[in-house]
């Protein structure tokens, strides 16, 4: 399979297959990698405190915050998809992020979860929101003073990743999203390489971007 989150399906209550695929999202090697590049450049940031409140959205299977998980301290896990959902709730019951809360919330169009944070990541997921002021604007109310974000995604791409799709932004010019998050408040950002998606015969590189609430 190509390192491609997001193949279309055709079931209309699960569009990008993320339910049918939940169960086996931790074994595919590639989306291990990945999550592992940009915990590891997470951790190189020195952010990270053993108080450190994590909220990572469009969690999936929680890979993000388990490879965090010995950085810090309370774990907030965030996600749509009911099959994404039951892998996480496991893991919070015993599993290897025991204790963590689960929410299936749209940290865009639903009120905002009452929790206070100081690190919002997310990996492959601000391109499948069209509204990226307006996440961008709720992840900034979410983040207790000195708190950070960090995003990877794709960069600025010609729209053949998810070819024929009209519910997904084409990457991100960097110059742009920091522009974004310094009209919304943010400052300290920064963007850093993290990697690059195979998929169809092409290359398409990922960026991390770093911003802090003062």
């Amino acid at each position: 399979m190509n390192d491609d989150d997001h193949d279309r399906h055709h079931d209309p209550e699960d569009p990008h297959g993320f339910d049918a695929r939940a169960l086996a999202w931790d074994q595919d090697p590639k989306k291990v990698a990945r999550a592992r590049r940009a915990a590891d450049a997470i951790v190189a940031h020195d952010i990270l405190r053993p108080d450190t409140r994590l909220l990572e959205f469009g969690a999936g299977s929680g890979m993000l915050s388990q490879l965090l998980r010995e950085h810090l301290g309370a774990i907030t896990v965030v996600d749509r998809s009911e099959g994404m959902l039951e892998i996480l709730r496991d893991k919070a019951d015993g599993g290897p992020l025991d204790g963590a809360t689960v929410l299936d919330v749209d940290l865009v169009h639903d009120p905002l979860p009452d929790v206070q944070v100081d690190l919002i990541a997310s990996v492959m997921v601000m391109h499948h929101v069209l509204e990226t002021e307006q996440l961008l604007r709720h992840l900034h109310d979410l983040l207790a003073p000195g708190g950070w974000v960090a995003l990877s995604d794709l960069d600025a791409e010609d729209g053949t990743f998810h070819a024929g799709a009209d519910d997904v932004v084409s990457g991100f010019d960097r110059d742009e999203l920091k522009g974004l998050l310094t009209d919304l408040g943010f400052v300290d950002v920064s963007f850093q390489d993290c990697g690059v998606l195979h998929k169809n015969d092409r290359d398409y590189p990922l960026f991390l971007a770093f911003a802090r609430r003062p």
